[in-house]
């Protein structure tokens, strides 16, 4: 079952996702956090 999150959590929770699939992702750029 699908469920409802902002756009800002979908950002978050992705980069976070491939974070911990592949340790050679990195991000880079003004205001991001996870």
């Amino acid at each position: 079952m699908a469920r409802t999150i902002s756009f800002l959590q979908a950002i978050n929770e992705a980069m976070a996702e491939e974070m911990r699939r592949d340790p050679s992702v990195f991000v880079l750029g003004e205001d991001v956090r996870i």
